[in-house]
């Protein structure tokens, strides 16, 4: 726990296991790593939506609010994106 929360603080990604890394690194090789700490959550369901907003919690990831914001004309831009759903919880798409 102290080498994880070391290694943060210092910027590293840390992750549980081999599986991971695996996914990590793919990501890593397809998007540029994030700035800053604030995440959008979107998903189909209310339960995933509430169990991943516990792990930003648990991550000290910011969950912006999105209603009104820059990011919610992003999302409106997104075809169909918004055609069975509605914005509810702050970070939170139910679609």
């Amino acid at each position: 726990m102290v080498f994880n929360a070391a290694m943060r603080q210092h910027g590293a990604l840390v992750v549980d296991d081999f599986e991971d890394l695996l996914e990590l690194a793919s990501l890593l090789q397809k998007c540029h790593r994030p700035n800053g700490n604030s995440v959008a959550v979107i998903t189909t369901s209310g339960g995933l939506g509430t169990y991943l907003s516990d792990l930003c919690e648990e991550f000290k990831l910011n969950l912006p609010e999105i209603e009104g914001s820059n990011l919610e004309l992003k999302l409106l831009n997104i075809e169909g994106l918004l055609s069975f759903g509605a914005f509810r919880n702050p970070g939170i798409l139910l679609i």
